[in-house]
C-alpha cells in the first residue's frame, strides 16, 4: 500500500474502513486459495495483504481510542 493510500485510509470513517476490512480479507482468502491450485504467480501479494489488513485494524484501534478519549 502506497502512502498516499494511506492517507486515504486515514481519512475513512469506521464503517468504511469496517468494509475495506472485510475487503481485504475475502481477497486473502482468494489468493490461499489460488495458492492451492498453483494459480497465484507472485505469493508476495498474500504477505501485502496482510500487512494491508493489519494497517486497517490499526487505523480502527486508532479511531476506537480517539472516541474514548474524548
Amino acid at each position: 500500500m502506497k502512502r498516499k493510500e494511506l492517507n486515504n485510509l486515514k481519512n475513512l470513517s469506521e464503517k468504511e474502513l469496517f468494509s475495506k476490512l472485510t475487503e481485504l480479507k475475502t481477497k486473502l482468502e482468494n489468493l490461499k486459495f489460488d495458492k492451492k491450485l498453483a494459480k497465484l504467480q507472485s505469493t508476495a501479494q498474500i504477505q501485502q495483504t496482510r500487512r494491508d489488513i493489519a494497517r486497517v485494524l490499526t487505523l480502527l484501534k486508532e479511531k476506537k481510542y480517539d472516541k474514548n478519549k474524548n
